[in-house]
C-alpha cells in the first residue's frame, strides 16, 4: 500500500522524472544533516572547558545563555539527610512467634514420651534408635536439623522439664527483641519501625535493635546462659537453639523505599543559576571549588546533547521541515521555484548564510577569551540580507521569502536563547528581497544596501525597546549592534555585486546584473548587429523602448525585456538582406524566390539566433526570448504569395516553429514586434489609426492562440494595448509645417517644409 505524505504530493512530483526526485530528496538530506551538525554543541563545549582547581585561568568564560542547572551535590546531601531520617521499616510476624513456641512445647511433651520407652541409658550409642529420636523431634518441632550433642544431652536428661522452660524463656526473650537469621547492614543511628503483622500496627523505634544473624543470636543465647551452667552446657543448649528458632523479623526493603522515595519527592531542589552574558571566570583568575563546580555543572549539560539520539532527532525534525515547506510551497505557491537546480541554489544560499552565522559565533568565543564580550553579538554582523537579495536576484520573490522565513526559523531554533536574532533576520531579509527588486544600474543595489541597512537599524532600535527590562547585553552594546546593522548591510550590497557573476557562471542563471551587462550598446553582436543589418538594430532598438514600457504597466521585469527586445533578431546578422528593413536600395531578393523557400529563410533566422546566443553565452532567458518570440505565428505575405501560386498550399508550412511564448515578456515582446513592423507601413499616424492597429494586431495574436502559454491576462492585455499606443503615437507624432521665410519676404508667401 503506497502512502502519501500530502494530499497533493503527486501534482507536485507526477511531472518530475525519477532521478529527480531522488535528487530534490538527497539535496533536502544533506541540508538536514548538515543542520543537525551545526545544533551539537561544539560551541559550548569549546568555551567551557575549565582548567582544575587551583589553577590559573588561560582565557575568559563566559555564559552563553541562562542556565537552571541542579546543584547536585545540595541535592545530594539533601537527600542524604531526608532518607537518613526516614525509619527503616520491619515487618514482625506474631504468629510465628506464637507457633515456635507451641510447638516447642509439643516436641518436648512427645519427646518425653519417646524417651520412657526408649530410655537412654538402654539405647545409648544405638544409631538406629538415635536417628528415630532426632528424626522425630525434627518433625515435631518443624525443623531441618537438630544438633546430634544437643539431642543427646536432652534425651540423657529425659527432656526434663527444667530445660523445656529455659529453652522456652529464651525463645521468648529472642523472639520478643525480634530475630532476623541473615545478617542486615543496618544503620544502627537510623530509626526503625516495627510493623506487627497481620494487623499492620507500627511501632516506632529509636533504633533497629532487633537480632541481627546467627551470630548475634549466638551472642544473645550465650549471655542468658552464662551465669547459671558450665560452658559446656550452654553451649549445647545454645546451639540447639540457634539451630531450631525461626526468624520473626524482616525488613521490608520495598517499604522503605517507597517511603524514602516520597520525603525525596517533597524536597525542594537547588538550583545553580546563571545569566546569559555573565562573566564566569576572568582570564588569569585562581579557579576557586565553587567556580568550577558551576562551569563543570554547565559543561556536563551541554554534554547531554553530544549524543547519536539528539543528533538523529535533530536531523528527523530538519528534514520534515524542509521537506515539508518544500512540498507545501511548491504545491500553493504557483511562482515558486521548485526545480531541483534552484533547489540547489536554494539549499546553497541558505547553507552559506548559516556556515557565516555559526563561524561568527565561533570568532564571538574566540573574541571573549580575552575580552568581555558576549560572544552572539558578533552575529549582528553577517550580512543576512545577502540571502534575501540574492535568492530574489536569482530566483523570484515568492521563492526568496519562503527561504527567508526558512532560515530565519533554523537560526531561531539554534539559537533559541536569543530570540530576537530571527525577527531581524526575517527582516533584514525580506527587506533585501523588496528593495533590490528590479534595478536598472548597479548604483542602486549600493543604494538598496544603505535602505536595507537605516531599516535594520530601525527594527534593532525596536528590539532594543521591547527587550529593554529582559535583555541587559542589548542596553550594555546597543552601539556595536548598530554600528555592525549598518556594515554588515553595506556589506551585503557590495557582496552582491561581487558574489553574482560567480554564482551565474556556477549555476547558469542569468540575472539583471547579467542582463545590465547585456544592455550596453557595446557589446559585440549589437556592434556587429548595428554594422550588418541597421534596419534590424534600430528595429530592435525601438522594440526595447516599447516593451520596457509596457512591462511597467503590467509589473513584469522591464529589464529583461528590453534586453530580450535587442537581441530577439540577432539571426538576422547571417543574412541580413532577405529582411525587408536591411533592404535599403529597394530590391527584395524573395521576388526571385518561391513563398516556401522565402518562408524557410525567414524562418531560419530564429535558428541561428539560438545557436548566435549560445555561442555569446547570453544566458538561457535570452536564448528563450529568441526562439519564443514569433510562436506559431503564420508568415502571412508568403502564405499568401503561396495560396496565389498553389490553392492547396499547406499553412503549417508557413508557420514558424514554436514553442510559443511562455512568459509575459517574450508575450510583450512578440506583440511589440508584430506592432511595430505593422505601424511602418501606415501611411496616415494619427493617433486614432496606431490604436486600432494595436487593438488589431494584439487581438489577432490571442484569437490565433499565441498566448495561451503565458500569464497574460485580459487586463494585462488593455494594459499593453494602451502603453504601446501612447509609445507609437510618441514617436510617430505630427509635426508642424515650417513656412520658408526668404519666400514669405519676396512673394509673401512660401512654400512649406518639414523639418
Amino acid at each position: 500500500m503506497k502512502i502519501k505524505l500530502f494530499k497533493s504530493d503527486k501534482s507536485v512530483f507526477s511531472k518530475k522524472l525519477p532521478h529527480e526526485k531522488r535528487q530534490i530528496f538527497f539535496v533536502i538530506a544533506s541540508l538536514s544533516f548538515l543542520l543537525a551538525v551545526f545544533s551539537m554543541p561544539f560551541n559550548s563545549l569549546l568555551l567551557y572547558s575549565v582548567p582544575g582547581i587551583g589553577s590559573k585561568a588561560e582565557n575568559n568564560i563566559i555564559a552563553l545563555r541562562d542556565y537552571h542547572i541542579l546543584d547536585l551535590k545540595n541535592f545530594e546531601k539533601k537527600k542524604e539527610n531526608a532518607v537518613r531520617n526516614v525509619p527503616l521499616v520491619f515487618d514482625f510476624d506474631q504468629e510465628i512467634s506464637s507457633k515456635q513456641i507451641e510447638l516447642l512445647e509439643e516436641a518436648f511433651q512427645t519427646m518425653r514420651g519417646w524417651s520412657i520407652n526408649n530410655p537412654y541409658e538402654k539405647f545409648y550409642g544405638n544409631q538406629d534408635v538415635l536417628h528415630e529420636g532426632i528424626s522425630l523431634f525434627e518433625k515435631t518441632l518443624s525443623v531441618q536439623s537438630v544438633p546430634i550433642e544437643a539431642f543427646n544431652f536432652l534425651w540423657s536428661n529425659k527432656f526434663a522439664i527444667k530445660y523445656e522452660n529455659l529453652i522456652k524463656e529464651i525463645f521468648k526473650k529472642v523472639l520478643e527483641s525480634g530475630y532476623m537469621e541473615k545478617r542486615e547492614v543496618l544503620d544502627l543511628k537510623r530509626r526503625a519501625i516495627k510493623r506487627i503483622l497481620p494487623d499492620f500496627d507500627e511501632v516506632v523505634l529509636e533504633h533497629s535493635s532487633f537480632i541481627n544473624g546467627k551470630n548475634a543470636l549466638l551472642n544473645f543465647v550465650s549471655e542468658e546462659l552464662q551465669d547459671h551452667y558450665d560452658y559446656k552446657t550452654g553451649k549445647v543448649i545454645s546451639d540447639f537453639i540457634v539451630a531450631t528458632i525461626k526468624p520473626n523479623v524482616f525488613p521490608n526493603y520495598a517499604e522503605t523505599e517507597k517511603r524514602e522515595s516520597e520525603v525525596i519527592k517533597k524536597i525542594v531542589p537547588s538550583y545553580l543559576v546563571v545569566f546569559k552574558g555573565e562573566l564566569l571566570l576572568r582570564r588569569g583568575e585562581v579557579v576557586l571549588p565553587a567556580v568550577y563546580e558551576k562551569i563543570k555543572s554547565i559543561y556536563e549539560e551541554e554534554l547531554k546533547k553530544f549524543n547519536f539520539i539528539y543528533f538523529f532527532s535533530n536531523f528527523l525534525l530538519y528534514f520534515f521541515l524542509t521537506f515539508g515547506i518544500y512540498i507545501v510551497s511548491a504545491t500553493s505557491i504557483k511562482k515558486f521555484a521548485s526545480d531541483v537546480k534552484s533547489l540547489i541554489f536554494a539549499v546553497t544560499i541558505v547553507f552559506i548564510t548559516i556556515s557565516i552565522a555559526y563561524l561568527f559565533n565561533l570568532l564571538g568565543i574566540y573574541i571573549s577569551f580575552n575580552y568581555n564580550f558576549y560572544p552572539f553579538l558578533i552575529t549582528f554582523l553577517v550580512p543576512f540580507a545577502l540571502s534575501g537579495m540574492l535568492l530574489r536576484l536569482f530566483l523570484n520573490s515568492e521563492t526568496a521569502i519562503i527561504y527567508i522565513m526558512y532560515i530565519s526559523l533554523i537560526l531561531l531554533n539554534i539559537y533559541s536563547e536569543n530570540q530576537f536574532i530571527s525577527i531581524y533576520i526575517l527582516s533584514s531579509g525580506l527587506a533585501g528581497a523588496y528593495l533590490i527588486g528590479h534595478f536598472s544600474t548597479r548604483g542602486e543595489i549600493l543604494k538598496s544596501g544603505l535602505k536595507i541597512a537605516f531599516l535594520s537599524l530601525f527594527v534593532i532600535l525596536l528590539i532594543f525597546f521591547v527587550y529593554l527590562n529582559e535583555n541587559q547585553i542589548l542596553k550594555e552594546h546597543i552601539l556595536f549592534l548598530g554600528i555592525s546593522v549598518i556594515l554588515s548591510n553595506i556589506l551585503a550590497s557590495v557582496l552582491v555585486l561581487i558574489l553574482t557573476p560567480v554564482l551565474e557562471y556556477i549555476f547558469k542563471y542569468t540575472t539583471n546584473i547579467k542582463l545590465l551587462e547585456l544592455s550596453n550598446q557595446d557589446h559585440p553582436l549589437l556592434k556587429e548587429l548595428m554594422l550588418k543589418a541597421p534596419g534590424t538594430y534600430n528595429h530592435s532598438i525601438l522594440i526595447g523602448n516599447l516593451v520596457e514600457s509596457a512591462a511597467r504597466a503590467i509589473k513584469v521585469n522591464p529589464l529583461l525585456a528590453r534586453v530580450s527586445a535587442y537581441y530577439h533578431d540577432i539571426g538576422k546578422i547571417k543574412m541580413p538582406e532577405m529582411f525587408v528593413e536591411n533592404q535599403l536600395t529597394g530590391y527584395n531578393k524573395h521576388e526571385e524566390l518561391s513563398p516556401y523557400m522565402s518562408s524557410l529563410i525567414v524562418a531560419s533566422h530564429v535558428k541561428e539566433g539560438i545557436e548566435l546566443a549560445k555561442q555569446y553565452n547570453l544566458g538561457q532567458p535570452i536564448v528563450d526570448a529568441i526562439a519564443q518570440h514569433h510562436g506559431t505565428r503564420l508568415m502571412t505575405f508568403f502564405y499568401a504569395k503561396a495560396l496565389k501560386q498553389d490553392p492547396n498550399a499547406k499553412e503549417e508550412n508557413f508557420r514558424y516553429p514554436g514553442p510559443k511564448p511562455r512568459s509575459r515578456e517574450i508575450a510583450l515582446l512578440m506583440m511589440a514586434d508584430a506592432v511595430e513592423a505593422a505601424t511602418r507601413a501606415l501611411e496616415d499616424f494619427t493617433p486614432s489609426r496606431i490604436g486600432n492597429l494595436v487593438k488589431k494586431i494584439t487581438q489577432d495574436i490571442f484569437l490565433d492562440g499565441q498566448l495561451d502559454e503565458c500569464e497574460l491576462t485580459l487586463k494585462d492585455l488593455n494594459l499593453v494595448v494602451d502603453s504601446f499606443t501612447r509609445s507609437l503615437i510618441a514617436i510617430h507624432h505630427q509635426r508642424l509645417d515650417y513656412p520658408d521665410l526668404k519666400a514669405v519676404k519676396e512673394n509673401g508667401n512660401g512654400k512649406k517644409s518639414n523639418q
